[in-house]
């Protein structure tokens, strides 16, 4: 079976920042992204809805990636950056065949875009190319490239579910090691939308933490001394940690 690369449109990490997560699909799948899609992201990082966050996010992301190589090539270069979770290519050309036209600026990024996609089809030889995109007019630029193409198969108007606090089973003898653990050492399962925990042992002990850049902050209720109203139940508690940090971005 061969490996896959996917090229990503802007409008797929515009619509939820996880989807990088889903297509990597645990660093097996490759990822690539055209310089035109950080110019696009760029431009919309100022903005106060959802577009502006997701591109702010985006940035954030790339700040605390390392850099695995630059590679320069004849006309192209390409700049590998990886975390634990995620391997990222952009891909820069010296010379774009497609020049900027400020009336079709959009159409002149997306032709842009796939340009880029070609050359991920032949850098990465030997794998499939798909250009990934929610935009058919792109996906139809990039058939005539004769590259292949997908879309999303989720629907936003699905509301997904999401566990704002997980339960987990732990013998009461870890509880003493569990501030600034990595998350993944005790949950083999954990999932970046994991927000918060309930660690239960069987003995009766249970403490409760968020997680923050995957690891462990447990609840303690120093964190609210600077609150004059302190919070009163459990969810309350956590989301006000969460409003007090400066790690978390809400809508």
């Amino acid at each position: 079976m061969k490996e896959k690369v996917y090229v990503l449109d802007t409008n797929i990490i515009l619509q939820n920042l996880q989807n990088l997560y889903k297509i990597s699909d645990n660093k097996t799948n490759h990822i690539v992204i055209p310089e035109t899609v950080l110019l696009e992201l760029e431009d919309k990082k100022k903005l106060t809805n959802e577009l502006g966050f997701y591109s702010r996010e985006f940035a954030r992301l790339l700040a605390k990636m390392k850099i695995k190589e630059l590679d320069y090539k004849t006309g192209f270069k390409v700049v590998k950056l990886y975390d634990d979770d995620i391997n990222i290519n952009i891909i820069s050309k010296d010379r774009y065949d497609t020049s900027i036209e400020q009336i079709h600026i959009s159409e002149s990024n997306d032709k842009r875009i796939i340009e880029v996609a070609s050359i991920a089809q032949e850098y990465f030889k030997g794998c499939q190319t798909i250009f990934l995109s929610l935009d058919v007019y792109a996906r139809t630029f990039a058939l005539f490239k004769r590259i292949k193409t997908e879309t999303l198969h989720d629907d936003k108007s699905t509301v997904p579910k999401f566990n704002f606090l997980k339960s987990l089973k732990l013998d009461s003898s870890l509880f003493n090691s569990l501030e600034n653990k990595d998350i993944k050492l005790v949950d083999d399962n954990y999932e970046i939308e994991n927000f918060s925990y309930s660690f239960e042992s069987d003995d009766g002990n249970i403490e409760y933490a968020t997680i923050v850049n995957g690891k462990i902050d447990i609840l303690k209720e120093s964190d609210f001394k600077t609150l004059n109203i302190k919070p009163v139940n459990l969810k309350q508690k956590l989301f006000c940690k969460a409003i007090l940090s400066n790690m978390f971005d809400f809508l």
